[in-house]
């Protein structure tokens, strides 16, 4: 009898949610034959990542930081999640990549990202 693989649960930080939803959907099921990803929370702000990581009932492992936001800011909110939960991995999407080249560009290169977090496998 196979083992069930443990979810590996995701967070966002994205200005438009929708957009965030659409893409973690996107990868996840791209994914799927070797994760069991699970996308919990997006928050619209760097201001809410505090919030929404303390809010969470089971602690995530991978955060992703959206293209909107600057070098910056990115660095600042993963710092901050990082202080929060320890062994967070985080993946921050280069600064205006959606905007330059579209939601694929996005989505390989978060696949790229998640094949060397070395996260656990179904295989």
């Amino acid at each position: 009898m196979a083992t069930q693989l443990q979810p590996t649960y995701i967070v966002s930080v994205n200005n438009t949610p929708q957009r965030a939803k659409e893409l973690v959907a996107i990868l996840i099921d791209e994914l799927q034959p070797q994760y069991n990803l699970i996308h919990l929370a997006n928050t619209e702000s760097i201001f809410g990542v505090k919030t929404m990581l303390e809010s969470l009932v089971v602690v995530p492992e991978v955060l992703i930081c959206s293209s909107q936001w600057s070098i910056v800011q990115q660095n600042e909110v993963q710092k901050l999640a990082k202080g929060l939960i320890r062994g967070l991995k985080t993946v921050a999407i280069p600064p205006g990549l959606n905007a330059l080249e579209g939601g694929d560009a996005v989505v390989g290169f978060l696949k790229e990202q998640f094949l060397g977090l070395g996260l656990p496998t179904r295989s």
